[in-house]
């Protein structure tokens, strides 16, 4: 058995440091028995606990909670100070002065059990870590962490009773990892704030945590983002947000909930009145997400804060959100920016934010709203702005033009608190330019695959369900005939010159097939030259509202060209 070797410590001391460490190495057999408990296949840290319970034992982390007590260091006839060493050919990235630092005998508990952790399981210990060992903020972002890493780290933890906030985002935790650190936080009473984002923790990994929410009692805020978390784990996170009163912060952002995650998130919302704050932006919840979502809202009784942009709403689902701020009275910011909500849907927006009480700060950035849209929406609020909260507005990426301007004016003095973010004036001159521009973008021809693309995008699709539905077969491949014959039974309004083109396109290899690689490959060069087309424009448009400013401003201009000799 592979024991710390702890070297600098008087022959007086000797026998006393060495019991101690055989002590400290026998307390690791139990994480032993722990790893090899996880790979037999534990599913969940909940299910550990059901049998720990049935066999009358506690998991391994407790026992080591439990039995803690022999790590406890006698000060009494101790000389100096200890310095936790390494063995020969044991690598480690403490750097020089670090060991000393930590490994006084008053401080040995949390550090020498932490190294022995790494020793024993054969992973580096760091110095980063042992540099914030007994801090109230451990931030160990970005450190590539695996799971036996993150089970060193979990085991000192469940001694700590300084650590409030523990950041572990952008590692490698996985559903093994997190195995550990549910069970560690089970018994933890001191961690209030946890950040786990970017950790793949996937399904198994959303159960374990919501099992832990089940038990745990102390923490407030929780970030979740970007761990690859689908619709079916969303059923985890409802039993936990009905059970879980404490929490009041939870992000969930940058996952893949989609469609039948947000139905069932919503009843999530409905049900839980303790949570403030929740972002579930950018995971494709897209029309039928956004009805679930609304009657959550409309429901629920204590959220604050709401971030749902980035997710393909489009105009009946900015619909459904203000409905549902007609019926809610404590929700205090939305962010429902780039949602694909033009004027028709700010439209049934602006109905529910006129008839709320509550809302203060409403962010439609990023959304293709005109500023005929915008100025919609200002009037809807001056005919109600004795009963509308609002005090900010964020409508950033929008043209206005002097109408807006002057109504933007009324508003502010009727109600000064308020304050409206748009982009630039547009002058009349420029106005007509953008007019113009825009007649012309719509009488260019629409590519083949534009309409495709078009029409998946306005009806809440996705290439892959589509291709799906052509795939009888699920070889990710279909004949040509077959592509047609799907394009048609789907109603997308191509005709058969058209169709062959796109046919032609998507066909590259000539084999007359068409897989789902080539469908992927051509859509994503689509919009890059999109991307490259709109970037085009403007800078044309800017250009010439500049040219505009310009003519319409002579004495401003001749006042340039006087700088400029």
């Amino acid at each position: 058995m592979e024991t710390v070797v702890i070297s600098g410590v008087s022959s007086k001391n000797a026998n006393a440091v060495k019991g101690k460490t055989v002590r400290l190495a026998e307390e690791l057999l139990l994480i032993e028995k722990m790893e090899g408990n996880n790979q037999q296949g534990r599913s969940s840290s909940a299910a550990a606990k059901g049998s720990a319970k049935q066999n009358g034992r506690r998991s391994p982390l407790r026992s080591i909670l439990k039995k803690s007590s022999c790590l406890e260091c006698q000060q009494s006839g101790s000389e100096g100070e200890e310095e936790v060493g390494s063995e020969d050919g044991w690598d480690t990235d403490l750097e020089e002065g670090d060991t000393k630092k930590r490994s006084s005998l008053h401080n040995i508990n949390n550090t020498s059990l932490y190294i022995a952790a790494c020793q024993r399981f054969g992973v580096v210990p760091m110095s980063a870590y042992l540099r914030q060992v007994e801090d109230a903020h451990i931030q160990m972002n970005n450190q590539r962490l695996g799971p036996k890493d993150t089970m060193a780290i979990a085991i000192p933890l469940l001694r700590n009773t300084l650590c409030t906030t523990l950041e572990l985002s952008g590692n490698a935790i996985g559903a093994e990892g997190i195995a550990y650190l549910t069970d560690m936080l089970q018994d933890n009473v001191m961690i209030t704030r946890l950040t786990l984002a970017d950790n793949t923790l996937g399904a198994k990994g959303a159960k374990m945590i919501c099992e832990m929410l089940k038990v745990n009692s102390i923490i407030q805020i929780l970030d979740l983002s970007g761990n690859g978390f689908q619709g079916k784990d969303a059923h985890c996170f409802v039993d936990a947000l009905q059970q879980s009163f404490r929490l009041k912060e939870l992000n969930l952002s940058h996952n893949e909930f989609g469609i039948d995650g947000g139905m069932v998130l919503g009843t999530a919302i409905a049900s839980n009145d303790s949570l403030e704050t929740l972002n579930l932006s950018w995971n494709s919840l897209r029309l039928r997400g956004a009805v679930g979502i609304a009657k959550g809202i409309a429901a629920n009784l204590g959220l604050k804060t709401l971030d749902l942009s980035w997710n393909g709403f489009a105009n009946d689902g900015a619909t459904a959100i203000g409905e549902a701020l007609g019926e809610n009275n404590n929700l205090i910011e939305l962010d429902i920016s780039a949602n694909r909500i033009d004027h028709e849907g700010l439209a049934g927006l602006a109905k529910g934010t006129c008839k709320n009480t509550c809302l203060e700060v409403l962010m439609l950035s990023k959304n293709p709203i005109s500023g005929v849209g915008a100025l919609i929406l200002l009037e809807a609020l001056k005919k109600n702005i004795e009963t509308v909260a609002l005090k900010r507005l964020e409508l950033y990426d929008v043209y206005v033009d002097k109408q807006f301007e002057e109504m933007e004016k009324q508003l502010q003095e009727i109600k000064p608190s308020l304050s409206v973010g748009h982009g630039t004036y547009i002058l009349k001159q420029a106005e007509n330019y953008q007019k113009v521009r825009i007649e012309k973008h719509q009488e260019r021809m629409l590519e083949p695959l534009e309409i495709l693309i078009n029409f998946v995008d306005l009806n809440n699709l996705n290439l892959m369900d589509l291709f799906k539905e052509f795939d009888t077969d699920n070889s990710w491949s279909v004949s040509r005939e077959e592509f047609k014959q799907g394009m048609r039974k789907a109603g997308i309004p191509l005709n058969n010159v058209q169709m062959e083109r796109l046919l032609d396109t998507l066909d590259k290899d000539g084999d007359g097939e068409v897989d789902f690689g080539e469908l992927m490959f051509e859509s994503q060069e689509y919009e890059k030259d999109k991307q490259k087309r709109e970037v085009q424009e403007k800078e044309d448009t800017m250009t010439n509202v500049l040219q505009a400013v310009k003519s319409e401003t002579p004495e401003a201009s001749r006042n340039t060209s006087q700088v400029e000799t």
